[in-house]
């Protein structure tokens, strides 16, 4: 059955905002209305309109607060606060402003407080880190964080008092600094910690090693037993000081204090008692372990083994009568000093007292003792204690054997002079030593005095212990060392390894470079000594001279004349190994071997036919070439032929005469023209011709020799003068020049001995054993030319 539809009235306003509708076709439907305004509706949908403006804000906010990082980034050092204050009052302490300027400003003044607090009050705070960390000035952690509270509210203040407190108490200035102050101080603690732990056990190494260096100064060889008991405690101790540390830890440190002792005894010069030591931590035990035998502790004490057998091996080869005698000369000098006792004039005690203290200086105490020591012993004048006081070099390896050694001679030499001495001179006496001492200084500028006044002076058999006698001859030896102050600078040093290398240099670079190594050691070692006696002659005349010039003169004008004084002695030392040379490449091979006597009528033939070849060519090409023009008359050949009979003297019947010898040097001349023409240069039987020629008749003086020349001539066989007259004038020179050459070889060049100079030069002659020679085989030959 149907159902009948019912027709429902008011139905509209039973529900606020909803109607309904009676759509197209009888369909039926209900349309909702919009809900009702209020003002948070009308606000919220306001800002949604607004959003986007204020998301470009924040945008805006961040750009400028870049900007004003970047604009800090600018700032000077010098202006950071002042910057950083203006900065604080344009931006405020927050809140809206247009376009976010205040961002740009607080960004800028944020950014320069951290600038300022890492650029100056965090180095503040570092510098005390050292002295903050020093556990030893604290009684516990407490205070010592106390402390780094009290520095870092001290850098705050200062920070106030420099921008003003407004500025310093925002939020933004606290923020930046408690930024930085905290974990600065979480890593202080965490660092004094460490240090503390570092201190505790460094305490326990200091104290092991007090221990050990009591054991070694109370017994003459401490046992294996001892040092293994030292260790042990040592190593109980760290473990309960310092839990933190591992056994490979602990380890390091005992090793440590061992090596420290080793160092300790090798600095005192007791090489074999630390040999010892580290001999006997072979196979020690430690709580049941050997840590002696790793690894990590082997390399560590091997390094200072190392060292130890250096000197053990100097020790060996120590010749202990060198140091006896040194330890002899400064016990003499200080007993002679304490038998005289103090004087009462100032410069003669002052000098007395040097000596005692130079020697107790060198028997291994400390400055302040021997000076204490020094007075008390001169006015006592007891020898007993000063004889006693040398045992202390028995404390030390390099000198025990030598004091031992000295015990006997030490005490006789006590007893002479307590007997013996001659402790009151004459005033004639005094000056002698005077004069005797200033000859020894002239002499040798460094001589020692103190040495030579136990020797008696040249005036007594005895020790000379006069204060006043030692007083003027310490004083002469003092001005005499104060007048050659140069040589104990650095300059002197440099210079005088210039000078070396200079002469070196002569040798191997200028004269003998083709010469084998010990070829040229031998050249460079051979008088080589004269030269550096004349030049530190020089230099020290130089010093001497000087010595009372103000600074930075008298440096200027010694280095402006030790550079002459190079140049000079280099030269000279370059002239004397010039000498050596030519001897070594002219006079000793040609002395070598017997000459081979020449066969003069061969040579001559050989030498004519060279020379007629020669000349017979150039006729034939003479008439060839005018051929070519025109045909040569009769008369040209014949005027072409007669040059040639005017122009080449004839060989051919040449005789061992002086005309035969005018006539060949008329040839030679010859010969040399047509060498240096154009048709005839380097012709080769012209050249051999003029040789052959040279060898039988020689030459007119020896400057006509060239270098050539010198590689074929025999002096024996071949005359290389005019005449004997001409040889005897050069030899009578050379005669005179030779002996005063060598013995002024380093004050002269060889421009000075001319005539010594070209014999050397041509012959090698270096002697004058050697010049006699030579001159009696230039006698023979010239001799045989009638």
């Amino acid at each position: 059955m149907a159902r009948e539809r019912v027709q429902v009235q008011g139905i509209g306003g039973a529900v606020p905002g909803i109607s309904p509708t009676i759509q197209r076709g009888g369909q039926y439907s209900v349309q909702v209305q919009q809900a009702g305004r209020n003002k948070l509706m009308d606000l919220a949908d306001a800002l949604g309109q607004v959003n986007p403006i204020l998301q470009q804000y924040g945008n805006l906010q961040k750009v400028q607060e870049q900007i004003g990082i970047e604009e800090a980034e600018l700032i000077e050092d010098q202006n950071i606060i002042k910057e950083a204050q203006r900065a604080h009052k344009r931006g405020g302490s927050g809140g809206f402003s247009p376009f976010a300027a205040a961002n740009r400003e607080r960004a800028k003044r944020d950014h320069l407080i951290k600038r300022y607090v890492d650029a100056k009050m965090l180095p503040n705070l570092q510098a005390k880190v050292p002295q903050l960390l020093n556990p030893s000035n604290y009684k516990n952690e407490a205070e010592f964080l106390d402390t780094v509270q009290t520095e870092i509210d001290t850098e705050w203040g200062n920070l106030a008092t420099e921008v003003g407190s407004d500025f310093a108490n925002s939020v933004a200035a606290k923020a930046v600094w408690n930024s930085v102050a905290n974990p600065f101080k979480n890593k202080l603690r965490l660092q004094y910690q460490q240090a503390e732990d570092d201190f505790l056990a460094q305490s326990n190494v200091d104290a092991a090693g007090l221990v050990l260096g009591d054991l070694h100064k109370q017994k003459e060889e401490v046992s294996q037993e001892e040092l293994a008991a030292v260790a042990t405690n040592m190593d109980n101790r760290l473990a309960e000081d310092v839990p933190g540390l591992t056994p490979a830890e602990r380890t390091a440190r005992i090793v440590s204090a061992y090596q420290t002792q080793a160092e300790s005894l090798y600095a005192e010069g007791k090489y074999r008692d630390a040999d010892k030591l580290l001999d006997n931590l072979k196979g020690l035990k430690v709580n049941g372990v050997r840590i002696f035998d790793t690894g990590s502790s082997l390399e560590t004490l091997n390094r200072t083994r190392a060292k130890i057998n250096t000197q053990i091996k100097q020790l060996d080869q120590q010749d202990d009568s060198d140091v006896a005698d040194d330890i002899y000369d400064l016990y003499t000098s200080a007993a002679s000093a304490v038998a005289s006792g103090l004087t009462g004039d100032e410069n003669i005690d002052n000098l007395q007292r040097d000596a005692v203290i130079d020697y107790l200086t060198n028997a291994g105490y400390d400055a302040q003792f021997a000076q204490e020591k020094a007075q008390e012993l001169l006015s006592s004048k007891d020898f007993g204690q000063l004889e006693t006081l040398g045992l202390g070099y028995r404390e030390k390896d390099t000198t025990k054997q030598a004091w031992n050694s000295l015990t006997g001679k030490i005490t006789n030499f006590s007893t002479s002079l307590a007997t013996k001495t001659a402790a009151v001179l004459s005033k004639s006496n005094l000056a002698e030593v005077d004069a005797n001492v200033k000859a020894l200084l002239d002499q040798d500028p460094k001589a020692d005095v103190s040495a030579f006044l136990k020797t008696g002076a040249g005036v007594s058999n005895v020790p000379i212990t006069d204060p006043r006698a030692r007083a003027s001859a310490l004083t002469q030896q003092q001005q005499s060392r104060a007048s050659f102050w140069y040589e104990d600078t650095e300059p002197f040093k440099t210079a005088n390894d210039s000078f070396e290398q200079g002469l070196d240099a002569v040798v191997d670079v200028e004269l003998y470079s083709e010469a084998s190594a010990n070829e040229r050691q031998n050249f460079r070692t051979e008088g080589r000594n004269l030269f550096q006696d004349k030049y530190l002659e020089e230099v020290r005349a130089v010093q001497k001279r000087l010595s009372t010039l103000p600074e930075p003169q008298r440096s200027e004008e010694m280095r402006k004349s030790v550079q002459t004084i190079q140049n000079d002695v280099e030269e000279s030392w370059r002239d004397f190994k010039l000498l050596e040379r030519n001897y070594n490449e002219r006079f000793e091979p040609v002395i070598e071997e017997a000459p081979e006597q020449l066969d003069v009528p061969e040579l001559l033939d050989v030498a004519d036919d060279n020379l007629e070849s020669v000349l017979d060519s150039w006729f034939d090409a003479s008439i060839e070439m005018f051929k070519g023009v025109a045909a040569p008359s009769a008369l040209f050949e014949q005027a072409v032929k007669a040059k040639r009979a005017i122009s080449a003297p004839s060989v051919d019947d040449l005789k061992y005469d002086t005309a035969s010898r005018n006539r060949a040097f008329s040839t030679i001349e010859f010969i040399d023209n047509k060498l240096g023409t154009k048709e005839f240069k380097n012709n080769a039987k012209l050249q051999k011709s003029r040789e052959l020629l040279r060898k039988v008749y020689g030459y007119k003086t020896p400057e006509e020799l060239t270098a050539d020349d010198l590689e074929e001539i025999d002096f024996r066989l071949t005359p290389v003068y005019e005449s004997e007259e001409q040889l005897l004038i050069d030899a009578t020179a050379a005669f005179k020049q030779i002996p005063l050459y060598q013995e002024a070889k380093t004050e002269m060049t060889l421009d000075d001995v001319p005539q010594y100079k070209l014999l050397n030069k041509k012959f090698g002659i270096s002697t004058m054993q050697q010049l006699e020679f030579f001159v009696k085989e230039q006698k023979r030959l010239l001799g045989k030319i009638r």
